[in-house]
């Protein structure tokens, strides 16, 4: 079970530093539109 828990821990820290990456390009793009 432990390698389990694990390996959802790398899941979400995985989508999340995805998701940052995401967010910040988005914050890029919307202050080069205005």
């Amino acid at each position: 079970m432990l390698h389990v828990t694990i390996f959802r821990i790398h899941i979400v820290l995985y989508i999340r530093e995805l998701y940052l990456n995401e967010f910040k390009q988005w914050l890029c793009n919307n202050h080069l539109i205005r």
